[in-house]
């Protein structure tokens, strides 16, 4: 079964680590997933812009969760990661949409974007995670 968007949020809101970022889940359906979160100084390194550490995670975050909304995925795994930071977030929001591009039976791949508070991309991702079923 597919996790649905009010399970969506319960699984950010309780797991250990997302839950230090406060991210919002925004929409969810089969294949997407958008999140969201404010610019919080512990988000922040010095100058004022977003922690690259902090986008990889949002990044992260956007993709494994598309995939739970796969049906019969019950977890995954991140296997590899691919970043391009294009610019610097200076101001939030911060929204991050993931999306499914290929589920096959052990593996999921994704595309992720992260735009900042003007609606500008800020970063995007292609990853590729290992499914549980």
């Amino acid at each position: 079964m597919a996790v649905t968007f009010e399970e969506m949020k319960e699984v950010v809101k309780l797991d250990p680590f997302l839950k230090l970022f406060d991210f919002r889940v925004v929409s969810s359906r089969i294949g997407e997933v958008v999140l969201e979160c404010d610019l919080r100084d512990h988000l922040l390194r010095i100058g004022g812009t977003m922690n690259g550490g902090a986008i990889m995670s949002l990044l992260d975050a956007a993709g494994g969760l598309c995939i739970l909304t796969k049906e019969d995925v019950l977890n995954q795994v991140t296997s590899s990661l691919s970043i391009n930071f294009l610019r610097p977030i200076s101001k939030g929001p911060v929204r991050t949409r993931g999306k499914l591009i290929k589920g096959g039976r052990n593996l999921a791949y994704t595309q992720i974007e992260v735009m900042d508070g003007d609606g500008k991309l800020a970063a995007s991702a292609m990853g590729t995670w290992f499914l549980f079923r």
